[in-house]
């Protein structure tokens, strides 16, 4: 006797054919009934319907779970962030922001630069000044923009109005800043609103998206711990754009992979790049990706292309950006260079090293992420790599957009990986814990028989 059943593989719905000697004794069931230990007890593909890319959807969860597990989300994420958000890391990245912001509310540019101060000085603890301010006297530091660069940028109205062009170039954060200044709230507050709101919003994110693969309950458990990891919890306490880029970034990702609304998702994507200039970077890849595997049109593609340079350049031009070498000296060799300073040229030696020192520092530093989520990348390509068709796997798709992402981001400015990274280590996150739902035993008998 031979019985059709049909079992879900790796989020793909096929087709196998047993006989009853093949299944064992005791197991000739006309349908066959596959176990998974990360969803529930067990289903029937009647239980599961084919989302975008693949995706196999959990259905049968009651609207009332659903809601409950929303809500218990939402209320986890917004702990989350008052608590973070509450305790603030005071980066001297705020110091800029809040300066374009009070421009944007109305500030004169002639008082800029005290009243920045000012607020800095009355919103921020007495321990931080030295940070903030770098101290009270002038020291030559070997750091580059250590004590030296804070103290003259804090007393020279000149030096400080230089350094606004590197942070108005990513108008998004300090525009709702301002929107908060208008409304009375102090600056230094507003900084932390937009970041821990964000953070929040990153936390909510991921419960929604695991939670269209696993029940609610198992999704908290992993929603709660993944919102803790050491990458995600700094965003909510930087006064910087990073945790409203990584939010807007996962966003669109989630409304291609998970969603109906391809088109939705790529202008997300390119609207992140008013967050954030470098987010051209993934934006670029992105589109070129949805091209390839034949989701998204040439001529689609290649729109969307000329809007996100056409954005990219007015943001930089507008902005009056110096530029990627004016940056890259600036920050790795002497910031002096916006105050005329005379700049040594750079050879491949020293581009040569300057990168190897910052990939050193990103795979073997104390505390160094990348090793961690490199194995997690690595682990759920193991899971779910298939030779027949390794590509048309959306965990196998995350893992690989997630690589391309950091490589390309780390090519284009290394320094800072933790920050610049966050939003490819959170892919790969989400590709690990896919790969761990949609593992599959292909029959009945050879689970029972495995855990016996």
């Amino acid at each position: 006797m031979r019985a059709c059943k049909t079992v879900v593989n790796r989020g793909r719905i096929t087709k196998a054919t047993l006989t009853n000697q093949q299944r064992g004794p005791g197991f000739a069931l006309p349908e066959v009934t596959v176990v998974n230990l990360w969803c529930r007890d067990s289903f029937t593909t009647s239980d599961w319907t084919m989302a975008t890319f693949g995706v196999a959807r959990v259905q049968n969860v009651s609207r009332r779970a659903r809601l409950i597990g929303l809500v218990l989300a939402a209320l986890i994420s917004g702990i989350y962030a008052t608590w973070f958000a509450q305790r603030p890391l005071y980066n001297w990245d705020m110091i800029p922001y809040v300066a374009i912001a009070l421009l944007d509310a109305g500030q004169p540019a002639d008082t800029l630069r005290e009243k920045t101060y000012d607020i800095i000085k009355e919103s921020t603890p007495v321990e931080r000044h030295e940070f903030l301010l770098g101290g009270s006297n002038y020291k030559k530091d070997t750091y580059i923009r250590g004590a030296d660069y804070r103290y003259m940028v804090a007393r020279d109205s000149k030096i400080f109005a230089n350094q606004l062009p590197f942070y108005t170039v990513k108008p998004v954060y300090p525009a709702l800043m301002s929107l908060f200044v208008r409304a009375g709230v102090n600056p230094v507050t507003a900084t932390m609103v937009i970041s821990g709101a964000a953070y929040a919003a990153i936390c909510l994110l991921l419960y929604v998206w695991i939670s269209r693969w696993l029940n609610p309950a198992i999704s908290l458990v992993i929603t709660a711990l993944l919102s803790l990891n050491p990458i995600l919890t700094p965003l909510a306490q930087l006064a910087t754009p990073d945790a409203l880029s990584v939010f807007v970034l996962l966003l669109g990702t989630f409304f291609v992979f998970e969603t109906k609304f391809l088109r939705s998702g790529i202008g997300i994507f390119i609207a992140s790049i008013l967050i954030r200039p470098e987010n051209i970077i993934y934006a670029f890849i992105f589109l070129g990706f949805l091209a390839a595997i034949r989701k998204l049109p040439l001529t689609s593609c290649a729109i969307g292309l000329c809007v996100a340079f056409g954005i990219y350049f007015a943001e930089t031009r507008l902005s009056q950006n110096y530029g990627w070498s004016t940056l890259f000296y600036f920050t790795f060799i002497d910031w002096r260079i916006l105050e005329g300073a005379p700049a040594s040229s750079l050879g491949l030696s020293d581009y040569a090293h300057i990168y190897a020192k910052e990939v050193f520092r990103l795979v073997f530093s104390r505390g160094a992420a990348f090793p961690v989520f490199a194995l997690a990348g690595f682990g759920a390509l193991l899971l779910k790599f298939d030779r027949l068709q390794p590509w048309r796997d959306p965990c196998l798709q995350l893992v690989f957009l997630a690589a391309v992402y950091a490589a390309a981001r780390t090519a284009a400015l290394p320094g800072e990986p933790d920050r610049a990274l966050a939003f490819p280590y959170m892919l790969i996150a989400i590709a690990l814990i896919h790969a761990c739902a949609f593992i599959k035993t292909n029959d009945k008998a050879d689970l029972i028989q495995r855990y016996q």
